[in-house]
């Protein structure tokens, strides 16, 4: 698809404790293709130097209040980052990802030409021996999800949508209290009428998934399968155990 017009888009990114990926996406947004109006990082109550490198890259850096109640960390950033941008059109990135120069000119353009919600799931990169494990889990949910145009599927690494039909769902508001709040974003735009799609960012966009060490990967795992598991078709589910089966035979 191809850019209309000069869309006015803002760049938001929840960050807690993100020093050590903030340099490789901040210096990527400045290298894209289209430029946006503003990028905001939105800095979750960081103990590290996530907010001064974000600062020093020159984006803006937003302090969020205090988390209330029924609200997860991720959710009320964003929420906060939504109502203090000045875009049209509102790009949620997260902080670990790698994106390619041309990778937010296509993002806004797959959304003016498809409407709704628009999100890419990276191209998972590893690096160390433990990550490998981590390929076959991505795998697996990959496999248990429709893609493309009008699936109904939302990754929350990287998502775009119209600031009115950011507002006609209730925005954050509508998921505050949601772990895995892409997921369940996705289902509010549908349940509005709006189209929900969904791509592979192969060559496009990357991320490191777990970078932290074999814990964090157990724990966000057993996170996003605890919630796949209530929510995915049957047929699906019963092909990718058909298929998990087979390799261990």
């Amino acid at each position: 698809h191809r850019l209309q017009g000069q869309p006015r888009v803002s760049v938001l990114i929840p960050a807690r404790n993100e020093e050590r990926t903030h340099p490789n996406l901040l210096p990527a947004l400045r290298g894209q293709s289209f430029q946006p109006l503003e990028v905001i990082v939105i800095d979750d109550h960081s103990s590290d130097r996530t907010a001064a490198i974000a600062a020093a890259e020159g984006v803006t850096v937003l302090q969020p209040p205090p988390l209330p109640e029924g609200w997860c960390g991720k959710t009320w950033a964003l929420h906060n980052g939504a109502r203090a941008c000045r875009g049209d059109l509102l790009v949620f990135l997260d902080a670990d990802t790698e994106p390619s120069p041309a990778f937010l000119e296509r993002l806004v353009a797959t959304q003016q030409a498809l409407g709704g919600l628009v999100s890419v799931q990276p191209f998972h990169r590893t690096e160390k021996p433990y990550e490998q494990l981590s390929v076959l889990f991505n795998l697996v949910g990959l496999m248990a999800v429709p893609m493309g145009q009008g699936c109904g599927v939302a990754f929350g690494p990287a998502m775009a949508t119209t600031r009115a039909d950011y507002e006609r769902i209730g925005g954050h508001a509508a998921v505050a209290g949601k772990v895995v709040e892409d997921w369940f974003m996705g289902h509010v735009y549908e349940q509005a009428g709006l189209p929900v799609s969904a791509f592979i960012g192969d060559g496009l966009i990357e991320y490191r998934m777990y970078p932290g060490g074999l814990h964090d990967m157990v724990v966000g795992f057993a996170k996003n399968f605890a919630t796949a598991a209530g929510e995915v078709r049957w047929p699906w589910m019963l092909a990718v155990l058909l298929w998990l089966s087979g390799l261990f035979w």
